[in-house]
């Protein structure tokens, strides 16, 4: 099956697509809006649209987003990067 990796960087956590469909709905609430949409917009790509780019956002992104898989309870890999 395939997965959706969401990295800060460093670190990256990866759902399958029908977490990626429930994380992306979830973030449609967000405050900022300009700033999510292009997570959101690849989050259903992928899950729609089988397009899956690896998402990149900022440290505070990434820990949102690690917030809200844990609200609604989706199981996720993460690791981290190693050089």
């Amino acid at each position: 099956m395939e997965k959706q990796i969401i990295t800060n960087g460093i670190n990256f956590v990866t759902i399958s697509k029908n977490d990626a469909l429930k994380l992306e709905l979830k973030i449609n609430l967000y405050e900022n809006k300009d700033y999510w949409r292009e997570i959101g917009n690849k989050l259903y790509d992928f899950h729609s649209k089988d397009i899956n780019k690896s998402i990149t956002v900022e440290n505070i992104g990434f820990q949102e987003i690690l917030k809200t898989l844990k609200k609604l309870n989706v199981k996720y890999a993460a690791g981290f990067k190693s050089n």
